[in-house]
This record gives C-alpha cells, structure tokens and sequence, in this order.
C-alpha cells in the first residue's frame, strides 16, 4: 500500500470467568489492513475519519494508526503500538526461536549446556 505497510489483522475475543476461573478463546477472524507511516496521517484526516485530538494522543504514546476496510467506507480504524519483543526471531536463527510456552527452547538450553560440560572433559 502506498500509505503505510500492508498487514494481517486477527480480530480475536478472550473471555474470561472469575467464578470459576476459566478461560474461553473464540475463533480469530483474519482481515487485510494497513499500518500507516506516519507522515500519512493527513489520508486519515482528509478521509474524516481521525481528528486532531485523536492524533495528538496518538502521537504522544509514540503509537501510530492502523486500519482495517476501505478508506472511503468508514474502515475500522486503531491507534497501535509498535513491538518489537519477538523482532525476527525465526528469521536469525529458527532453532532458538521461542514459541508457544518456550519449553522446547528450555530444553534446547539444558541440552546444549550438558553437551558443553561433556566437552571440557575429554
């Protein structure tokens, strides 16, 4: 896109009970959206679907917009953060990639530190 980088977006719904405690996930419904550089912000004020005062708190959490849908038909549109926590993990190196609940990579650690020990004995 033009305007920013296109992007996969996971609209999904956690439910959560206290009494019992319990956690329910509902399916993801995945759509197309676009995260906007920020230089483009004015697409989103010519189009009136962000204001000023929208932009402005925004800007001052170092956030950016993202939207979902067609501009001209009153898309979905957020205020996001960037992350970079899992910054390409797999691409760097795909065997210490953490994912899901990071066990395999725990067992990996505890593998290469007892292949290591066996080497300074030989």
């Amino acid at each position: 896109m033009a305007n920013g980088a296109s992007a996969m977006v996971f609209d999904q719904r956690v439910f959560l009970s206290l009494n019992p405690f319990n956690v329910y996930v509902a399916q993801p419904e995945v759509k197309p959206g676009c995260v906007l550089r920020r230089s483009n912000w004015n697409v989103l004020e010519r189009k009136g679907v962000v204001d000023k005062k929208s932009e402005d708190v925004c800007k001052s959490h170092m956030n950016t917009f993202a939207f979902v849908g067609n501009l001209d038909q009153s898309p979905e549109v957020s205020c996001v953060y960037h992350s970079e926590e899992a910054e390409n993990q797999f691409m760097r190196d795909p065997s210490r990639a953490v994912l899901g609940d990071g066990v395999v990579q725990t067992m990996r650690e505890k593998i290469d530190a007892q292949t290591t020990k066996g080497d300074r004995f030989r």
